[in-house]
């Protein structure tokens, strides 16, 4: 399985995107460790597969774009919610997607694998108990239908259009991963910054120095919400920062996205608030907004709030210091993912 095969030739079958530093940096190092059980999962021979691994200069978006043109149908992407977000902008050219019949895997190896989560329906403890759930996945799951989201952004140099698959979050979630992904001292090239504590951490130390800002949501053209918020989370998927999962209401095949708003209040209300979503109970939970819908306009009130990024999107920044808003819709069974076989998982996974 050659690193750096030609994936035009007409026997490769299966393109699989690695993130060098998944699995603690191994991945890339380490590799004849990882390939032949990933070939067994796959149930492919080395030269049916083409590797390649992300580089800063390529995170991997033209890869794909490349693949699915020559006729690719199988996309495995072994990373973390980053790595796969900028994977999905290359099932895509001039607003089109390339191909209806490619289908998506996924193999966890990042801070936090929220997709995976929500595929798997399962929270891991370790990764190798994820990881050993992705090749399982891989062998026995069955390719489906799955709704992404589409964005828009509003701002005096508006960024590239984006699509994402689990979730797009604004307010104090884009001062949390900025944070984590600038991070450049002792916590940057600390272990703890390879895993889903990261945020945990920053999420603590940039609860200091957030100002709740102030928001104006649509919901399908309606007036929703508007004020001052914490969280607010867009969701196709269920589950985000760690492996939260914000309202289990959320599918990924329904047509829809699902908003989840938190106003603010003290650090001890807020921990509290957060701990028994956690653990699961959203049951009065004061403060707390929920809505369903296929579009929504997320707008800055006062965009001379704006301090730091106010939108992370499947654990990216991807917007531009002009960025003041967004606007989301769903773009309902557009792509398929490898889910788990129904016996053993909802086909909605969460």
């Amino acid at each position: 399985m050659s690193k750096n095969s030609n994936s035009r030739k007409t026997n490769i079958t299966t393109l699989i995107l690695a993130n060098p530093r998944a699995r603690n940096g191994r991945l890339e190092r380490d590799w004849d460790e990882f390939k032949n059980p990933i070939l067994d999962a796959l149930g492919k021979i080395e030269n049916e597969v083409h590797v390649t691994f992300t580089r800063p200069t390529n995170p991997g978006g033209e890869t794909i774009k490349v693949a699915l043109k020559s006729g690719i149908k199988q996309i495995l992407v072994i990373g973390g919610d980053g790595t796969i977000s900028e994977a999905i902008q290359g099932f895509f050219e001039d607003d089109k997607v390339i191909s209806t019949d490619a289908v998506l895997m996924v193999l966890p190896g990042g801070r936090g694998d929220d997709l995976f989560k929500t595929i798997s329906n399962e929270f891991f403890f370790s990764r190798q108990s994820g990881w050993n759930r992705g090749l399982e996945i891989i062998k026995t799951g069955t390719p489906m239908r799955s709704d992404l989201g589409k964005i828009q952004w509003i701002g005096t140099h508006p960024a590239k259009d984006r699509y994402f698959i689990n979730i797009a979050s604004f307010g104090f979630p884009g001062l949390i991963v900025e944070r984590v992904l600038t991070q450049k001292k002792y916590l940057g090239s600390s272990l703890i910054n390879k895993t889903g504590l990261a945020y945990v951490l920053q999420g603590a130390v940039a609860m200091t120095q957030y100002k709740p800002l102030e928001f104006e949501v649509k919901v399908d053209g309606k007036e929703g919400y508007k004020g001052k918020i914490t969280y607010g989370f867009i969701m196709n998927g269920r589950r985000n920062a760690g492996g939260i999962c914000w309202d289990p209401s959320t599918r990924i095949d329904d047509g829809l996205l699902n908003i989840f708003v938190m106003a603010p209040c003290n650090p001890f209300e807020q921990s509290r608030r957060l701990s028994r979503l956690i653990l699961g109970s959203r049951e009065k939970i004061p403060g707390v907004w929920l809505a369903t819908g296929k579009q929504f306009e997320v707008l800055l009130s006062n965009q001379e709030q704006k301090t730091h990024s106010i939108f992370e999107i499947d654990g990216e920044i991807p917007e531009n210091k002009t960025i003041v808003g967004a606007r989301l819709e769903i773009l309902p069974g557009i792509i398929q993912i490898q889910m788990p076989p129904p016996a053993k998982a909802s086909q909605s996974a969460g």
